[in-house]
């Protein structure tokens, strides 16, 4: 897993200087933006949700209480929500990269 800490030692910034620049601050130069954002792919960085959730305070989960996964009824439900996850995920990621 990449951290903070690997983008800012391989572009020789500060882990600050990193976590702003991938969250659009401005006051983090347009090229340094570019440069992180462009090591940060290359790298495969994927923000840690437990992380964010920790500092917003919010953390998106859905929780999901069945009876049993045996009852066709139930499991059709389980999987169209992690179809619908999946789907999700592609569209916003996709937006973001």
């Amino acid at each position: 897993m990449v951290r903070l800490k690997d983008i800012a030692q391989q572009v020789g910034v500060s882990i600050m200087t990193v976590s702003k620049a991938l969250r659009d601050a401005p006051d983090v130069s347009a090229a340094t933006k570019t440069n992180i954002q462009k090591i940060a792919r290359q790298m495969g960085y994927v923000p840690d949700s437990s992380a964010q959730g920790l500092r917003t305070k919010t953390t998106k989960l859905f929780g999901l209480l069945i009876p049993a996964t045996t009852n066709p009824v139930y499991a059709r439900m389980v999987m169209a929500l992690r179809n619908a996850r999946t789907i999700w995920a592609m569209m916003f990621c996709s937006r973001t990269r």
